[in-house]
């Protein structure tokens, strides 16, 4: 982000998220409310994009006004996300067994047995994640110190690796297919489901945002 020190404009800012000269976050150089809806009524050819981003706007001016800053709100960002994720994945739960459904022999698996693998492999899922933060908050106890967060940062890689791997290793397991099938078929999940959690990833971040209080 650039620093820009707030004014009166009837023209947007060309970069959406900017800085000012005191650390507030201004939006299409706005920071506050009544500046966004002004250069939005001026900016009629912007219509939409100030559409899009008034939510945004309203939540981040709101915390502004509380005297948050931007580290402030960025780090309630990422605490809120961190709590709804396991509830994400709780909702994503029925179309991970959607998805396992359609690439496996229907007359052998039911979706209800799908959704078996899928509870076994989602638990396993939030226990890695439970790890993850609970290493994090650990850390965070630590000193600032290039060893350890070389460290932190192998422990994270490593667990969120055998995450992904673990994936491969329990599908094959279970739905005892050869080798080659059970890769293939694993990557083909891998590739459709790494979509389908990339658009829950967007909700969740919305959400997340929004739910900010």
């Amino acid at each position: 982000m650039k620093t820009v020190d707030p004014k009166d404009r009837n023209d947007p800012e060309e970069d959406t998220f900017t800085q000012t000269a005191d650390g507030k976050m201004s939006i299409l150089g706005a920071t506050t409310m009544k500046q966004f809806d002004s250069l939005s009524l001026k900016n009629q050819d912007k219509k939409a994009v100030f559409a899009f981003l008034k939510p945004y706007a309203k939540k981040i001016f709101h915390f502004q006004e509380q005297g948050l800053k931007k580290d402030q709100i960025f780090e309630k960002f990422a605490e809120n996300i961190v709590h709804t994720l396991p509830k994400a994945l709780f909702v994503y739960l029925p179309i991970f067994a959607f998805f396992l459904w359609l690439f496996h022999n229907k007359k052998k698996w039911w979706y209800f047995d799908h959704g078996i693998f899928t509870l076994h492999y989602f638990s396993f899922l939030l226990l890695g994640i439970l790890i993850i933060i609970t290493i994090s908050e650990l850390t965070s106890l630590l000193p600032d110190n290039t060893i350890f967060n070389t460290l932190t940062f192998s422990l994270y890689s490593a667990a969120v690796i055998y995450m992904l791997v673990y994936f491969f290793i329990a599908h094959h397991r279970v739905y005892k297919n050869a080798r080659s099938i059970s890769v293939m078929k694993g990557i083909l999940l891998f590739i459709v489901n790494l979509f389908g959690l990339f658009c829950m990833f967007l909700l969740l971040m919305y959400v997340s945002f929004m739910t900010m209080h």
